[in-house]
This record gives structure tokens, sequence and C-alpha cells, in this order.
């Protein structure tokens, strides 16, 4: 989940369920939306959290500031800490 705080705008969210078999992701959730499923914002879903690809405003502006959450299924699947 990612959104934009210095300005207005959605909740971005991604997940799983939506994703393709392959980066990059482009299908995202838009929490306070009628219409909420939208294809827009390329983003890779990586071993160990996510990277936003593009600067779209309402995820990776240059110079905005953003509150996120990410959780993961499996973590620190490959972590060698005991």
């Amino acid at each position: 989940m990612v959104k934009r705080t210095n300005s207005t705008g959605s909740w971005y969210i991604h997940d799983k369920l939506r994703a393709a078999e392959y980066n990059p992701q482009e299908e995202v959730l838009l929490a306070e939306a009628s219409n909420a499923v939208q294809f827009f914002g390329d983003k890779d879903f990586v071993s160990n959290g996510f990277k936003i690809r593009d600067t779209a405003s309402g995820h990776n502006a240059s110079g905005a500031t953003y509150i996120y959450a990410a959780f993961a299924e499996v973590p620190q699947k490959f972590s060698l800490a005991r």
C-alpha cells in the first residue's frame, strides 16, 4: 500500500492476487475508487520487497512524501539469522 501524504490522491494497493507472472507489475487497486482495479504504475515484486519503476505522482514523484505498508507472505525466507 502506498499513499502520497503531501497531496491528495489514492491509496495504491499492489498485491500478488492481481500480479502477472512476470515483472513489471501493472495492475493496482485504488482503495477509495468505485472502479477499483486500474492498470498503471510499473513496479517489481522482488524477494525482499518491491521496487517502483515509474514516476507517477501517486506513488513516486520527485520531492514528494509517502507512507507505505508492506507485508511478506514468507518473511526472511532466505535469512541466515538464527
